[in-house]
């Protein structure tokens, strides 16, 4: 016969109050209480534990059966119980005194643990006991095994190594294992950064995998969109953005894409930006003006600039760069008085035949219209200086592309050196994707290095993966220092490199073995333009013009330049 509800009622832990009913009064009831019987200090609640603990009591009270009669009172039965039924009820009571009842009303769900911050133990230990508080009659690894059994319907209390492992389990199994990476501080924003940080916090003793955890922190089948937004709504939204016509109301998009061509008055005027030397060449109203737009943004801490923004660029000529990287090379020095290039104070040398960059390439040929040879350096001294970005659309080298070219080509050579107008007459393009850029030796380069200072989190209605700012303004969310590119040579190996710094070609290399640049488009760009990109010299590369000028003349056009000796 199965317990009726009245049989589990509870009797009041007060003396025995005998019951009327003549079925029950067969035999003198025995006078033991359940508080007598002192279930706590049981070492567990088996039958013969229970049995040795009336007999303290009443010595002869098992021997008369009355101990039968003495619990269906105590259980407020109204039917006799079977000795089977007895032994049930005051096992029942035993273990429900022995191990006491959990402190949260609504067992683990009281602990929150979505916003738990971790699934470490001595998290999850603290957790339960700041939970429970001071007026728990029982202590914290206590509890824990308390909600482990009654979470799993357990009859006998689990160990609290189980428990614990159970709890952690329980948290890591709805919020994901790696919820102690709340408030790990980043540096960049995009996918793969992203899940190297969870995989780093990824628990050893964690049951799921790598992808089932991403799932678990984005809430989405498709984790890699859910990243990649998120990143993309960092650089747009959290970052401070800006245009170039913030910088000055003329850099517009048709105002830029004229002056990458070398023209607009920036390129064509001569005097130096800052109004000062030489007075046959004075600085006009205009130029006067945008360089110290130029110098402004270049420097703005107070205010969003070159060193705090991501920098958009309003015109379509990154767009177009197939390859990943732009180059600017120039022919002319505009400016005196800065100790680069021939410009210098003095009636007529700053004049177009006079004034020339610093040298640091070699320019072999244009090829805009028809392949142009530039033989033993007839062009005169040429720069060119140009930056490459990864095929992550998210990685910080590629959202901060443009700040790359301001500085290069709008701070660096223009405003600090005075470089303008194309390489050469031929050339139809002072900056360009260096696919469509004259062919030269090499180029300077430089690169960006950032600091996207956010936090990787979970938000707090969704508990979904988000990034917020680590900082108190919005002018520190980003912070943007340019230096000279650090490259690896292209003729070295990847076993042994050997370091090449300021060099286009071996910073694309470097890109190459960092998985960031394929390399069939590294080596179209070292036969289309950086023509000396495995020679070992700096910048003459004169066999390594002549050979890729043959090179194109024969595949292409079947004639040539016959300074260039193409039969041999």
């Amino acid at each position: 016969m199965k317990l009726s509800l009245s049989y589990v009622l509870f009797a009041t832990a007060s003396s025995l109050v005998l019951a009327s009913d003549s079925s029950l009064r067969r035999r003198t009831q025995c006078t033991f209480t359940v508080d007598e019987l002192g279930f706590e200090s049981y070492p567990d609640c088996d039958f013969d534990t229970i049995s040795a603990g009336i007999e303290r009591i009443d010595e002869d009270c098992l021997q008369r059966s009355a101990w039968i009669d003495t619990i269906a009172s105590l259980s407020g039965a109204t039917t006799e119980l079977s000795r089977q039924e007895a032994r049930q009820w005051i096992r029942g009571q035993c273990q429900d005194q022995r191990i006491p009842h959990s402190c949260l009303e609504n067992g683990v769900e009281d602990l929150n643990l979505a916003n738990i911050g971790s699934c470490n133990t001595g998290v999850l230990r603290s957790a339960v006991k700041e939970a429970i508080g001071n007026d728990c009659g029982h202590s914290t690894p206590t509890e824990m095994s308390i909600l482990h059994r009654d979470a799993e319907g357990f009859v006998e209390m689990p160990s609290f190594d189980d428990s614990m492992n159970w709890l952690v389990q329980q948290c890591f199994g709805e919020y994901g294992c790696s919820t102690d990476l709340r408030g790990h501080r980043m540096t960049s924003c995009n996918y793969n950064d992203i899940v190297a940080v969870i995989e780093d916090h990824l628990p050893a003793n964690c049951l799921h995998s790598l992808e089932e955890e991403l799932k678990l922190l984005t809430g989405e089948d498709d984790y890699k969109l859910f990243i990649e937004q998120m990143c993309e709504d960092a650089w747009t939204n959290i970052a401070i953005n800006t245009e170039f016509i913030d910088i000055h109301g003329d850099f517009n998009g048709p105002f830029m894409e004229m002056h990458n061509q070398g023209l607009e008055y920036l390129n064509t005027e001569t005097g130096n930006f800052r109004g000062t030397d030489d007075p046959a060449y004075p600085v006009t109203a205009r130029s006067y003006a945008a360089g110290e737009a130029i110098e402004l943004f270049d420097k703005a801490t107070e205010t969003p600039g070159a060193g705090n923004s991501v920098l958009r660029e309003s015109f379509a000529d990154f767009s177009t760069c197939e390859y990943q990287a732009f180059m600017c090379c120039w022919g002319r020095d505009r400016q005196s008085g800065d100790d680069n290039g021939t410009c210098n104070p003095g009636a007529g040398n700053c004049e177009p035949e006079n004034s020339n960059p610093g040298d640091n390439t070699n320019l072999c040929y244009t090829k805009d219209t028809d392949f142009t040879p530039y033989p033993q350096s007839i062009e005169d001294d040429v720069h060119c200086h140009g930056f490459a970005w990864g095929n992550e659309t998210l990685d910080s080298i590629s959202q901060l592309k443009a700040n790359v070219y301001f500085h290069v080509a709008m701070h660096d050579h223009l405003y600090t050196r005075g470089y303008v107008e194309p390489i050469a007459e031929t050339a139809s393009r002072m900056c360009g994707c260096v696919e469509d850029m004259p062919a030269v030796t090499r180029a300077d380069c430089s690169q960006v290095n950032s600091r996207f200072n956010l936090r990787l989190t979970r938000d707090e209605s969704t508990h979904r993966l988000a990034v917020t700012p680590n900082v108190d303004t919005d002018l520190e969310v980003l912070e943007v220092n340019f230096r000279a590119c650090q490259g690896i040579r292209p003729w070295s190996t990847e076993d042994e490199p050997i370091r090449k710094n300021n060099d286009l070609a071996s910073y694309l290399y470097r890109l190459k073995v960092d998985g960031k640049l394929a390399e069939k488009d590294m080596d179209y760009l070292f036969e289309e333009t950086l023509v000396g990109a495995y020679s070992m010299t700096r910048r003459e590369g004169e066999e390594d013009c002549g050979a890729s000028y043959c090179a194109k003349g024969l595949d292409a056009f079947g004639t040539h330049d016959p300074t260039y000796d193409c039969s041999v």
